[in-house]
């Protein structure tokens, strides 16, 4: 959007590699997805056409981000709402 001289010096656009997974965790050790990012650079860099790759980046960005799991959490408590919903129309019913 704006050329790179109106960036202060710390927030000008630094190459890809740069922006990725370091590998160590907020804790200090491995981070808990550099396995899955570790797999999906590899691919990248040895696959042809990048959407060879598409499941490995979900995987990572699941790994990171968790809206898959979140998504699959909300569904289960609304069918469970319903479900126990439904159930005290049946026993009001009785």
């Amino acid at each position: 959007l704006y050329p790179a001289a109106h960036f202060p010096r710390s927030l000008k656009p630094r190459p890809l590699k740069s922006q990725m997974s370091s590998g160590f965790g907020a804790r200090g050790g491995v981070g808990r997805c550099y396995d899955f990012w570790l797999t999906f650079e590899s691919c990248a860099k040895t696959s042809s056409p990048a959407s060879l790759c598409f499941d490995k980046r979900d995987d990572y960005l699941e790994c990171l981000h968790h809206k898959k799991e979140y998504k699959r959490i909300k569904e289960i408590q609304k069918m469970r709402e319903k479900r126990e919903s439904g159930a005290d129309n049946e026993e009001g019913n009785h």
